[in-house]
């Protein structure tokens, strides 16, 4: 006798067999002749579409099955086309959405606020953090559509990646490795080299500041992006937060003790513990002192100071982001 736990398993490779061979043969058909055909199952939620630019499932409501739950207004593109597409991010105080734009359609975008536009692989990302979208704009045919037109207009279709990102202070976590500072808009990685994963898990490697720069004083690539850096002693002093409320300027001479040690206690380490998990205590700059000797932040306390090359310490990276 078989048992229940062990049938699921068949009837999940029979479906899934099923979805693989009607994806070959109605995707060819369709390609061929132009058609667009589909098929819904007697027992699953679903409907399956077969046209020239691959397979759609969709459903309408939910029902629990041996392989799985399918939930109500879902919308999912199986072997879909999308080399010749091109991504438009949007990101405004709402969250993350992502519009695509087909045949290459002319697109341009007016915003109230400061906006940030940056165009790679592609992709291109209109930042208005700061402000809120007002009008988008693409040339087809004459006709204009907006952020909230409907899946009537094949043109355009968006999602929401609101989870993708997240804020903390002037920190927006961009949730691929980096962290964009919106006050100084420089980007850096979340993890110090060494360390990896949402928690910068591990301990962070330590460099002489000579094998440092030779390694990461420029051209470095991570995440989509060819030119992160070492850190100016300014850029990486701007990372210092002190709970206590002891400026970055009064810490970097005198700790986040503040002058006179009155500034009460902190946390440590001095940074944004949310933005930068497990922070090393010493990190390098690539400002030098002098021929021997080059800047760091010590994130234990808030305060910078020099030491010579051959010391081993800790490096963030950053670019300027704009």
């Amino acid at each position: 006798m078989v048992s229940e736990f062990a049938s699921k398993p068949r009837l999940t490779r029979a479906v899934l067999l099923f979805l693989f061979l009607f994806a070959i043969a109605f995707t060819s058909q369709s390609q061929a002749e132009g058609l667009r055909v589909g098929w819904k199952p007697p027992f699953l939620p679903i409907t399956i579409t077969a046209d020239a630019d691959g397979i759609d499932i969709s459903g309408d409501k939910s029902i629990a099955t041996p392989v799985g739950v399918f939930y109500a207004g879902y919308s999912h593109d199986l072997l879909k086309k999308q080399n010749d597409n091109l991504q438009l991010v949007i990101r405004d105080k709402e969250g993350e959405h992502v519009y695509e734009i087909r045949n290459n359609k002319k697109l341009s975008v007016v915003t109230d606020g400061i906006t940030l536009i940056e165009a790679e692989n592609n992709v291109v990302v209109v930042d208005v953090t700061k402000g809120k979208t007002v009008k988008i704009q693409f040339s087809t045919k004459g006709e204009e559509a907006s952020a909230t037109t409907s899946s009537a207009d094949d043109t355009l279709r968006t999602s929401n990646r609101e989870s993708s990102s997240s804020t903390s202070g002037q920190y927006r976590i961009n949730g691929d490795g980096t962290v964009t500072d919106t006050k100084t808009k420089l980007m850096w990685k979340r993890c110090s080299e060494g360390q990896s994963g949402d928690s910068c898990s591990g301990e962070a490697s330590e460099y002489k500041w000579d094998d440092a720069m030779s390694k990461f004083g420029s051209d470095v690539s991570f995440a989509g992006h060819s030119d992160w850096r070492m850190p100016t002693k300014e850029e990486l002093r701007s990372l210092v937060y002190c709970s206590n409320g002891t400026p970055q300027e009064e810490a970097w001479d005198y700790e986040c003790d503040g002058k006179d040690d009155k500034a009460g206690e902190y946390k440590g380490p001095t940074i944004n513990q949310t933005a930068f998990p497990n922070t090393a205590q010493w990190h390098w700059s690539s400002t030098e002192k002098d021929a021997s000797a080059a800047w760091y932040v010590f994130f234990l306390s808030g305060n910078g100071n020099w030491l010579v090359h051959g010391n081993g310490l800790a490096v963030r990276l950053v670019r300027s982001g704009q």
